[in-house]
């Protein structure tokens, strides 16, 4: 069995697992929130670029040396 990774609240003693998700026993109130994976299009790895530049779609780096970063 995978070990578990839990992130502790010191204030409070709550514990948040990391690692995994559980499914939700309800559905959202709004339908058209309901939707499942196969209504989406899915591509197979032959139809993917086999590199994506996303440079563009990034801010400027900014200096911050004034915050002791290194």
């Amino acid at each position: 069995m995978p070990e578990k990774t839990i992130l502790r609240n010191k204030l409070n003693s709550k514990e948040y697992r990391f690692n995994g998700l559980v499914q939700s026993s309800r559905l959202p109130n709004k339908s058209h929130l309901r939707q499942h994976f196969h209504h989406h299009i899915l591509y197979s790895p032959e139809q993917l670029p086999p590199k994506v530049d996303l440079r563009s779609h990034m801010p400027p780096v900014e200096n911050q040396s004034h915050i002791g970063s290194w």
